[in-house]
């Protein structure tokens, strides 16, 4: 499965964890889809679903970058909210 992490280079590892939230959208009362996901290389990304109207996300098309971290080089397998 692709999650489109295009800003990884390459050889940089597979996702090792991932979290999959809801967050109230800040100018209605929708809910964003978020995920968080972290990475052998020890990045983490923080992307958003951008498809409104749309309820799957082929080959990781359609979630847009809201920051991402490499701050070490272990591993990221464990995060919490």
């Amino acid at each position: 499965m692709s999650l489109g992490i295009s800003f990884l280079k390459k050889g940089e590892g597979i996702v090792m964890g991932i979290h999959l939230y809801e967050q109230a959208a800040a100018s209605t009362e929708s809910k964003d889809l978020r995920l968080l996901a972290g990475y052998e290389s020890g990045g983490v990304v923080l992307r958003q679903f951008n498809r409104i109207g749309k309820e799957t996300s082929v080959e990781g098309h359609g979630w847009d970058v809201i920051w991402k971290a490499k701050l070490h080089t272990e591993t990221s397998t464990y995060f919490a909210l």
